[in-house]
């Protein structure tokens, strides 16, 4: 299983939204399941690309979320739950690797969960791919400037738990080859 995150407030015509769709279909063609949180923007689109392909595409949604949010329509398999940590915990745990697309508060919390959890061996060395140099460089630019060098808050290893890639088909290399080890 592949869990890709990434913002709701993307538009189709964006070039991440055209990205998160070919991954998703890459990811159903390797023969992965694709679980995202089941809405529009990057979930949407990463779903999509797995549902086409007639691959499992799985939306895990906030039961009670805004008042017109629904799950995106290329779901193989959905589940609704009434509380984040639960959430959270599914689309985490099973996951054998992770795609982050550009995204919000959400997004940013789910990746520093993953990578954290991964740092203190909490569970197993996964790929974790920040997709889309533009916006994280920034974040690596904090991680290695601010909390590595001048704060020492982390190791220098902890800035190699995650790969920074802009093409979906190298997205999905990282993650293949992990398994071929």
């Amino acid at each position: 299983d592949i869990t890709v995150f990434g913002t709701k407030g993307i538009s189709k015509l964006s070039s991440y939204y055209r990205a998160a769709e070919v991954f998703g279909g890459l990811a159903a063609k390797a023969g992965f399941s694709l679980t995202t949180g089941g809405y529009s923007g990057i979930a949407e689109a990463a779903n999509k690309g797995a549902f086409e392909q007639g691959g499992e595409s799985i939306g895990f949604y906030m039961r009670e979320n805004e008042k017109n949010a629904k799950p995106n329509p290329y779901l193989s398999r959905s589940l609704a739950f009434a509380f984040p940590f639960t959430r959270k915990l599914v689309l985490t745990a099973p996951s054998k690797g992770f795609v982050m697309f550009p995204g919000g508060l959400g997004t940013l919390h789910q990746t520093i969960e993953v990578l954290t959890l991964i740092q203190t061996k909490k569970m197993p060395p996964v790929p974790v791919v920040l997709f889309g140099s533009a916006f994280w460089n920034p974040f690596v630019d904090f991680m290695s400037e601010i909390l590595e060098k001048k704060f020492k808050a982390i190791h220098p290893e902890d800035t190699k738990l995650f790969t920074v890639i802009d093409d979906p088909e190298e997205a999905m290399r990282v993650i293949e080859s992990a398994y071929k080890k």
